[in-house]
């Protein structure tokens, strides 16, 4: 038999006289902490308490502690009444019984059965000094449970050290020497160089508490370690009964870190068990070999396995133990004290008897007291304030009829009652009826009443009046909501300023370069304008000049030696060939230095704040202007073609710079989108650009790429603030927002992109030709 039971029926028998009231619940409680199955009965064979283990065995079908307790063994066992008499005279006089057999009514086969009778002040191994109180029987599967028939002299030895270290640590009931009688027993058994026990820290650092070794090997008791190899993955192994066998440190193919961390204790073989305490890993038993390797034998690990079952056992029962100790010891004292100065406590139970009923009366908070038909028995100044029932009117009055709603009759009947039945306190929130009809809540706290024979005699719960808290909760949580959605609105202003003063700061930029570009293009434009006037005079004198040199070349054929030699070093006839084409590129030249100069005036419009009805297309082919040097071919990069198909588009009425920007933005961002497939063997970038005149006030322009497109999840983040798909450094994010932000709300359009990965990107505006006016 298990020596923890001993030790569970010890303590369990030992309170037994100071707790009467709680016996059975403790009870229940100790048996559940077994690891087998286990019951207690009484003389005639009646069950006192049984453990979960024992209700798994049983074969009654979804039977739970209830059906077992109060019943006659004999009930589930009719055929072996006269079996279990004979068990019980046995133990009378032999102190214990164990046996095997497959007993009828239990699922498992092949059980082995342990009886030992039990007293009034607890377990015995005889009963030469008192009569026996009943039976303790524990049930276990056979593969857990060796019978002495058919034992090899190993096995009785095993047997006899569990029994021995049963009987003292029944005996001892000291966890220190429990733990040293434990490892010396083991060290001796096994015939090996060191056994220890090893406790965890909640780090799962840890330190040898108890030690037994030979003196040929070192000691390491007290010793705190934390093993390399350790971690929690290793914690749920052990904790679920892992054994850890080492034949041979060196052959064993552990990792290096673990053999080092043996190495240091001079451990050749090595066997470990876990020592489990209340479901908890508490610590190690090690059982190594210092001098040799060793091969394990099955009856050596089962022995360490079993012993360090029982250690967790002890552990947890000593514990237990030593609090009932301390227990019992405060109960004496407080005994001994009580009987001192008795006359004295019964003069201060009448004080606090007086003061009890000046708390009852004077307590701000609503007691209630019920007898066991949920009747009113008391009923203070407090109640009678929250309810409006005064004391006389409400003794002796059901509690349900009195302050309970109708529709929760039944409901507070069946808590109230269960209450009683099989609970120790209970907390709600209920809803009550004042005596003027009003509705209140109340949070109320019941419980059991007992008298001082522990008897059940009512209910005493205190009430308060948390309507007006509950109400204060609920505009609280209101106003949290209201305060929420004001920091909602304010970071959404937040953002939108922050947006709006990033656009102003763009705009004022583009303010910036269009005062620059307006400046820059206006003092071009005198000098190109001087130079672009006169090359006319020019080609009129010029071709003067040639007719008169050739009227002179007619007249006088031969002339004088120095002029002919002039007119040879100058090459006169080249120069009147050549001079005419300088001058007809020194027109193309200025001509086009003045349409860029256009292009930069109309792009900045900077005369132009107002609405204005201009020509899309004017804007259109500036902006092209101004992107030229993008589009051209460059080394290695293909030049990007432009696609035109204009429609007839008449002059819409919007604001000339800003169109012009949003132009600006998107045709941009589509040379970006190009730039990477220029540089690919083959590749033709195209941008393809259409207007057309969708409806009579509404017009469309579309700007379409052949590049990588944009990916679908990407579409609706495309025009917020700060949103880019370039790297870092290469865009603000705040381009196509600024685009948006004009043609919707300045133009009162829209602007919708249109793109999907590999299939390039369109940008499609709309404007009405016609901007709308405000009603004011």
């Amino acid at each position: 038999m298990h020596w923890a039971l001993l030790l569970l029926l010890h303590v369990a028998m030992s309170v037994h006289q100071t707790l009467v009231s709680d016996q059975a619940s403790l009870l229940s409680t100790l048996l559940n902490s077994l690891p087998t199955a286990a019951a207690l009965l009484d003389v005639e064979m009646n069950y006192l308490a049984v453990n979960q283990q024992w209700l798994r065995l049983g074969a009654i079908a979804n039977g739970g502690i209830s059906d077992w307790v109060g019943q006659s063994h004999g009930q589930y066992f009719p055929d072996h009444v006269k079996r279990w008499e004979q068990i019980l005279a046995t133990c009378h006089t032999d102190g214990s019984y164990q046996w095997q057999d497959e007993q009828p009514g239990f699922t498992q086969g092949g059980l082995c059965w342990t009886a030992r009778p039990w007293s009034d002040g607890a377990m015995v191994s005889s009963f030469s000094l008192g009569h026996p109180a009943g039976l303790l029987l524990m049930a276990d599967e056979v593969t857990l449970c060796p019978l002495p028939q058919g034992r090899s002299p190993r096995q009785i030895q095993k047997e006899q050290i569990i029994h021995s270290l049963s009987s003292q640590i029944h005996q001892i009931l000291d966890l220190q020497q429990i733990l040293q009688t434990t490892v010396k027993e083991v060290r001796q058994f096994l015939d090996t160089d060191r056994v220890l026990i090893y406790q965890f820290a909640p780090d799962w650092s840890g330190t040898i508490v108890v030690e037994s070794v030979v003196e040929e090997c070192p000691s390491v008791l007290g010793t705190s370690l934390r093993d390399p190899c350790f971690s929690e993955k290793y914690i749920e192994p052990y904790r679920h009964g892992r054994i850890h066998v080492v034949n041979n440190v060196q052959h064993a193919n552990l990792v290096p870190c673990y053999v080092n961390f043996l190495k240091q204790f001079q451990v050749q073989a090595n066997l470990v068990a876990p020592i489990i305490c209340n479901g908890l890993l508490w610590g190690l038993i090690c059982v190594h070999e210092c001098q040799t390797a060793r091969a394990w034998q099955p009856i050596e690990m089962n022995l360490v396995e079993q012993l360090a079952t029982h250690v967790g056992i002890a552990i947890q029962q000593a514990e237990l133990y030593q609090q009932q100790q301390q227990q019992l010891a405060e109960q004496e004292m407080t005994l001994e004290r009580a009987m001192a100065d008795r006359f004295s406590k019964e003069a201060a139970l009448r004080r606090s008897e007086q003061r009890r009923s000046l708390l009852f009366e004077q307590t701000p908070i609503a007691v209630v007291e019920l007898d066991r038909q949920l009747r009113v028995t008391a009923w203070n100044r407090a109640a009678e304030r929250v309810f409006g029932y005064s004391a006389s009117e409400a003794v002796g009055q059901s509690i349900q009829d009195l302050i309970v709603p109708a529709n929760e009759h039944q409901f507070v009947e069946d808590v109230l009652l269960s209450l009683m039945d099989s609970g120790t306190s209970y907390q709600s929130e209920n809803t009550n009826v004042t005596k003027s009809g009003d509705y209140i809540l109340c949070e109320w706290h019941d419980v059991r009443l007992v008298d001082e024979h522990g008897s059940l005699v009512g209910i005493a719960s205190l009430a308060i009046d948390i309507t007006q808290r509950k109400h204060a909760e609920y505009a609280l949580r209101q106003s949290e909501a209201a305060l929420r959605v004001q920091a909602q609105q304010l970071e959404c202003t937040l953002n939108e300023l922050k947006r709006t003063q990033m656009q102003l700061v763009q705009s004022e930029k583009m303010s910036s370069l269009g005062q620059l570009v307006a400046g820059v293009a206006h003092e071009v434009n005198n000098p190109v304008n001087f130079i672009y006037g006169n090359l006319n005079h020019a080609h009129r004198y010029l071709e003067d000049m040639i007719e008169v040199l050739n009227l002179y070349r007619l007249h006088y054929p031969e002339p004088v030696a120095p002029v002919q030699a002039a007119i040879a070093r100058v090459e006169l006839d080249y120069l009147i060939e050549d001079f005419p084409k300088t001058l007809d590129s020194m027109q193309v030249g200025t001509e086009r230095i003045r349409q860029i100069i256009s292009s930069l005036r109309n792009f900045s419009r900077l005369d132009e704040a107002a609405l204005k009805r201009v020509d899309i297309h004017e804007g259109l082919e500036s902006t092209l202007m101004i992107l030229q040097s993008r589009l051209k071919p460059k080394a290695n990069q293909a030049g990007i073609i432009i696609k035109k198909d204009y429609g007839t588009l008449p002059w819409a009425e919007c604001f000339p710079g800003p169109l012009n920007q949003v132009f600006m933005n998107i045709l941009s961002n589509a040379i970006d989108a190009l730039d990477e497939m220029r540089s690919l063997p083959g590749a033709e970038p195209i941008i393809h650009i259409a207007t057309q005149q969708i409806h009579e006030n509404l017009i469309q322009i579309q700007i379409h790429d052949n590049g990588p497109g944009i990916a679908s999840s990407l579409h609706n983040r495309i025009f917020d603030p700060f949103f880019t798909t370039k790297e870092p450094g290469k865009g603000t994010g705040l381009g196509l927002s600024i685009c948006y932000q004009i043609i919707t709300e300045r133009h009162s359009g829209q602007l919708r992109c249109i793109s999907e990965p590999n299939q390039g990107t369109e940008f499609m505006i709309e404007i009405p030709v016609i901007q709308p006016r405000s009603s004011s």
